[in-house]
This record gives structure tokens, sequence and C-alpha cells, in this order.
């Protein structure tokens, strides 16, 4: 019952230009308002003073929706001091890692790899013909020919697999 008496007795305002005037806002901050869904007013017709702003209800709306968004605005802060903390501690790692020899640079690293790669297709490369040597003597020449096929393919795609990984990592 008190809280009913407390509700006719709170200030009701009737146009838009009223609540911009009491808040000390735009009416074009009062249409704002008007878009959210849970806002306490309604807007009447034009020209009418029919509209229902309550002045209690609209001060609760405005403190929960501050509180809401320093709340989400502290969680957006946490977090990019969070990334700010992490990326710091990568450069320091990587500045520690320069001191002690252990960067290497890319251009480097691209041509040992380039020349650990050629030593490799050249290992592959001889390995049908030293597996057909190892092979009897009067083995059938079906199957030398048949293995030695089988062996290149393996060969082929052993460098191919090698050429699209080097490709990828560029």
């Amino acid at each position: 019952m008190a809280k009913k008496a407390a509700k006719k007795s709170q200030k009701i305002y009737r146009t838009r230009g009223e609540l911009a005037a009491a808040f000390g806002v735009s009416a074009r901050t009062v249409s704002i308002w008007l878009g959210a869904a849970d806002f306490p007013g309604r807007s009447g017709n034009p020209f009418c003073r029919d509209g229902h702003f309550p002045d209690a209800e609209i001060r609760e709306w405005l403190e929960d929706r501050k509180k809401r968004t320093k709340s989400e605005s502290q969680g957006t802060l946490d977090e990019a001091r969070q990334k700010s903390i992490v990326t710091k501690t990568e450069i320091d790692e990587l500045k520690l890692q320069e001191r002690r020899g252990e960067l290497v640079e890319l251009s480097v690293v691209k041509r040992e790899l380039a020349r650990a790669v050629t030593v490799a297709r050249q290992s592959l490369a001889a390995l049908p013909e030293t597996m057909i040597r190892m092979m009897p003597a009067d083995t059938d020449q079906r199957i030398v020919d048949d293995l030695r096929l089988s062996l290149q393919r393996v060969v082929d795609g052993a460098c191919d697999s090698v050429a699209t990984a080097m490709e990828a990592d560029e």
C-alpha cells in the first residue's frame, strides 16, 4: 500500500522536453533512451502532453545502466590489461633470447633449410638404385622394374611433401 502511495506521489514528466530539462540532457538523448527495451517511460502523441516518464523509475534505470556499463567496460579494460601484460612478457622473452644469441635471422634459417632439403633430395634420389643393387642377381626383371617404379613413387612423394612444406612456410 505504501508503495502505491509512493508511486502516485512521484513526479511524472509528460513530454520529452520536460524529461530532458529535468535530467539535464538533450531531447535526442531522451529519444535514444526510448529506444532501449527496458526504458521505464513511454512517449506520448506529438504536440500532446500524454507521455509517461516516471522520475524515480528513470533515475533507477539510469543508475542500473551506469553500473552495467561500468562493469562491462571494466571487463574490457581487464582484458586489455591482460593482453598488454602477455605482449610485454613475450617481448621481454624475445629480448632475452636475443641477448643469449638464441634468435636467428629468418633468411639464415631459410638458407639452411633449403640446403638440408637439397641434401635430403639427393639422398632419396639414390634410394631406388641402391635398393635394386641389393636384390639377388637372378631376380625376374619385371619384379625389379616394379620395385624400381614403386620406390621412385615413394621418393617423388617424399620430395613433393618437402617442397609443399617449404612453400607453406614462405
